[in-house]
This record gives structure tokens, sequence and C-alpha cells, in this order.
């Protein structure tokens, strides 16, 4: 056998594809479906797939919007057809404060904006996917990356709501991965690290260096690609309700001391 990703035609779908992670996996290959808040962004994805007009459907949408989501897929299904893979990644930021948890001022968007894209999205990728029929080159009929995060892993008191959205999409990726494998459709996530793409808030991007990963750099957004596309692949037909880690591992500073950014992130 090939130790190759397999057959990787059909149609994806790929959420956040205007810039970073999202635009990484959308520059991957197949025919696409590419969504973002950023319609300027999803134009130049678009253009530098080199994909034929003809297979890149690029549109506006809030993914965690119903009403949105449901009129989306309804346009997939008449001019694709099917559905066979789907990668969602949802921009959120970072908002720092011990005392968040307990603020008036809670940003309760950053709290629930990745649950209810996560389910959003899946109610209405998996009926499609449902009606894909095996080949002999797919065993199965969808697979499914949600993007979750370091801080799906680890707790942070100085940033509760964003660690609080990612553990919901560890979560809900655990309970579809069971639902669904016995009708052969997969769902994992990956978990980024610090990742340098546009969404990397300076202060995050500043405080780390080559001592204090091992590797001595960040990521990028390539790195997490390619795992999204391992796990979607069809030679993957094993993996299922994976987290899987797209980071390497921290370090403490040598003296001992970590700024604000890096102690969020400093595995002990």
């Amino acid at each position: 056998m090939s130790l190759t990703l397999g057959d990787l035609s059909g149609v994806g779908f790929v959420s956040g594809a205007a810039s970073g992670m999202g635009k990484a996996v959308a520059l991957a290959g197949m025919q696409l479906i590419l969504v973002d808040l950023d319609l300027p962004g999803l134009e130049a994805t678009a253009k530098e797939t080199g994909l034929p007009a003809d297979d890149v459907y690029i549109k506006k949408v809030d993914i965690s919007n119903d009403k949105e989501v449901d009129e989306l897929f309804a346009e997939i299904e008449r001019k694709f057809g099917r559905l066979d893979y789907a990668q969602r990644s949802v921009a959120l930021p970072v908002q720092q404060g011990a005392n968040t948890a307990r603020s008036s001022t809670c940003p309760r968007r950053t709290l629930t904006r990745s649950w209810t894209s996560t389910c959003a999205a899946s109610r209405a990728e998996i009926p499609l996917m449902l009606k894909n029929k095996p080949t002999e080159s797919k065993e199965g009929l969808g697979s499914i990356v949600n993007f979750a995060s370091w801080s799906s892993l680890h707790g942070h008191i100085e940033t509760p709501h964003y660690t609080t959205s990612k553990f919901t999409v560890a979560g809900v990726t655990k309970c579809l991965c069971i639902g669904y494998a016995s009708k052969g459709i997969r769902v994992n996530a990956v978990a980024p690290g610090v990742i340098n793409t546009p969404m990397l808030a300076p202060q995050y991007r500043d405080a780390f260096n080559v001592s204090l990963i091992p590797l001595g750099r960040l990521g990028k957004a390539d790195d997490v690609a390619f795992a999204v596309m391992f796990l979607l692949c069809p030679r993957a037909a094993f993996v299922n309700g994976t987290i899987y880690h797209a980071h390497t591992q921290f370090v403490q500073a040598q003296d001992g001391s970590a700024s604000s950014a890096q102690r969020q992130v400093v595995q002990t």
C-alpha cells in the first residue's frame, strides 16, 4: 500500500478561509466551498487556489447563524450535490484578565461562538454527507475536522472565556464521533498551539521566542493545515474522536520568569 493521503477528490467545506489556518487548508486542493466574514479575503484565497471558477464557491457567512448556515448548505447541495470534507476554524479574540470570569461585561460572544458555530455547521453538514455512497478508495462517507486549541487541554485563569469556548469544541467532537462513526462519518479536531497568523495578538507574538519553544519558532499555518489534511484523508479511516495536538511543547525561561502571555501556555 502506498503511504500517501489517498483519494482526496470530492467537495470540501472550509470556514475561516480568508486568512490564517483556514486559508492554508483551502490551498490544499479539491473542489471547495469557502466561507468567512471577510469577503475580499475569500476572493483572494479563491484566486490563490488556482482552481477553475466552477470548482470554488465563496460566500460571506456567519456560521454561528442558523439561518445563514441553512441557506448556505441548500446552495451547496444545489451546486455540488454532495459534501465529503468539512473543516471549521472560527476566529476568536482572546480576552485577557483574571477577573473577567466574574465581570458584568462577560464577552458572551467569545464564550458561545465556538459552540454555536460547531453545532450549526454540524447540523447542516452531516445530513448532506450521509447521502454519499462509499467507494473502493473511500471507506467512509465523510470526514469533519473541528478547530479546538491548545487551550482545549489546559486551563488559563487569564483567558477563561476563550479557553471555555475551546473546551466545548473538544466536547462536541467527542460526542459527534461516537454518534456518527457507524454511519460512516469521522469527526476529529485539531488543537493548534501558538501559530503565527494575522489573528495572533502582538503581545503573544512578541512573548514567545526560541528560548521558550524547543523547535525554535512559532507555528506556521501550513503546519496545522497538514495535520488537518491528514485527519480528513481517507487513509486516516481508523482515526476518529482524536484531539490532534498541532503544537510543540513549551519550556520555562531559564531564570524561572515568564511574562503574563507566556504563563498562559507554558506547560508545567
